[in-house]
């Protein structure tokens, strides 16, 4: 029961050979002999454990990854209890990822990984965390590093081990375990807090590895931050070491609240094709109120010009935006109405928002954001339903930041 040989059988699953050992168990190569599908059968001995906690870890990914469907998490199959000799052993058998992870290719002696390549793997991973920041509740991962996170043969990235996963951001009432991996756990998950924020820092860390081949325990500190500039110096541009800076924050306040947040911010450095901001807080708890009255001045105006404009019924340049932005040829979605039907008051709230000319338009893969960029230096995020803003974020002048 201790072990088990290849073509030996447990529960329909013929094992091949054994893929690793960690603390929560070993993780076996097998074969579901009901359909000849290849899996990652992950064992845990109840009599080997030295504390009840990795029971409920390992019970805690089977119920976390039983709940996701994302092609960047390895797809939950089952899991069951075997009575044995020994005692009873926990198995979960998941879809298995092939493929090397990020700490295998850094260790390889390959050639260092480029600016722009790093920050494709990040998009990537924050699409992930995007997914489990936006169910109900949570799920924070908690244990982002790079031997969690595979690069597939085709290029493509797998998040995996779930184990420390946990479906909620609020701390459980006595406290909660530590877990993670020194050096990439955020600085709040000593005292047990969780948030989707504490996700990006190990991220954030995972990248940093990347460029510099060492763990962030090696990397230069300043005043308890980890010193971007002097640990990625010459191989990375301002603009994505500032990034780099904010998702390392050690208060999760002062990072990126969410991964859609880091996603958009990182999106909008120069090359990543979307329009340049800045990553500060643009909640208007922090505006000026000199700004608001030059705001609503020239909102009055804008308005009264766009109503000009709307008046006219020159809907060809609106209806070409939103086509181009959707890439969807033909007539204009289901989901928009027609143009001439909506009121011009509608548009004349939008367009009272910025205090210039909008020069481009961009709507979201579900239709239910709108992206403005206007000469007033803005990007202002809307809501299709309601046409109320989301997010307003501000950019610079200049051609060396964001």
């Amino acid at each position: 029961m201790g072990t088990h040989v290849a073509g030996e059988v447990v529960q329909g699953y013929r094992v091949m050979g054994t893929l690793g050992r960690g603390g929560l168990g070993t993780t076996l190569d097998a074969v579901k002999e009901s359909t000849g599908e290849r899996v990652a059968l992950k064992r845990l001995a109840v009599a080997n454990v030295d504390e009840w906690k990795r029971i409920e870890l390992f019970e805690r990914e089977a119920r976390v990854l039983e709940r996701l469907q994302h092609p960047a998490i390895p797809r939950y199959i089952e899991h069951f209890t075997v009575e044995g000799p020994e005692g009873p052993a926990l198995y979960l058998a998941e879809e298995i990822v092939v493929g090397q992870s990020l700490a295998e290719i850094v260790r390889s002696g390959a050639a260092p990984l480029e600016e722009m390549e790093i920050r494709l793997i990040a998009e990537e991973l924050l699409r992930v965390l995007d997914y489990l920041g936006r169910l109900v509740p949570p799920v924070i991962h908690r244990d982002i590093k790079p031997e969690n996170v595979l690069r597939r043969a085709d290029g493509s990235i797998a998040l995996v081990d779930f184990g420390a996963a946990r479906a909620d951001v609020a701390r459980p009432e006595g406290g909660s375990t530590t877990v993670g991996t020194y050096g990439y756990m955020a600085p709040e998950q000593l005292h047990g807090d969780a948030s989707p924020a504490t996700d990006i820092y190990g991220l954030a860390c995972t990248l940093l590895f990347l460029l510099t081949g060492r763990s962030p325990t090696e990397l230069p500190r300043k005043k308890l931050r980890i010193d971007v500039e002097a640990a990625a110096r010459g191989k990375v541009t301002p603009p994505f070491a500032r990034w780099l800076e904010k998702a390392l924050e050690p208060a999760p306040e002062d990072r990126f609240v969410s991964a859609h947040a880091a996603l958009g911010a990182l999106r909008g450095l120069p090359g990543g094709g979307g329009p340049r901001v800045d990553f500060g807080d643009a909640s208007p708890r922090r505006t000026r109120p000199l700004t608001w009255v030059l705001l609503a001045m020239l909102g009055v105006a804008t308005s009264f010009g766009a109503w000009i404009f709307l008046s006219r019924g020159d809907w060809s340049k609106v209806n070409h935006a939103i086509r181009m932005a959707t890439a969807e040829p033909g007539p204009l979605p289901a989901r928009w109405p027609a143009a001439r039907s909506l009121a011009p008051l509608t548009f004349v709230r939008w367009w009272g928002a910025h205090m210039s000319a909008v020069f481009s338009v961009s709507v979201s893969p579900k239709g239910d954001r709108i992206a403005s960029g206007s000469n007033d230096g803005t990007v202002k995020i809307w809501d299709v339903a309601t046409g109320d803003p989301v997010r307003a974020c501000r950019g610079t002048r200049d051609a060396s930041g964001v």
